[in-house]
């Protein structure tokens, strides 16, 4: 099952990384980078499976970005 991704990193050259990184995966379809949270909702229209977000970003996020879908957030920090 190959898992739509989409990356939020409020350092886009790490979300590129982290891209480069991912690329070799079958399992794993990136759709998508951003680093900025005001990009969400347009992320949203992507219909990732999964959204692979730093704590800035996530903290960013609209307050209604969970409902009405089921997106997974996996949070990636540095601490």
């Amino acid at each position: 099952m190959v898992i739509k991704l989409v990356i939020g990193c409020c350092n886009y050259l790490f979300g590129e990384g982290v891209k480069k990184l991912l690329n070799g995966d079958r399992d794993v379809n990136i759709v998508g980078i951003f680093d900025e949270a005001v990009d969400f909702k347009e992320i949203v229209k992507l219909n990732p499976g999964m959204i692979l977000a730093n704590f800035n970003i996530f903290r960013e996020f609209p307050e209604d970005f969970a409902i009405d879908n089921q997106i997974k957030i996996l949070l990636i920090g540095d601490r």
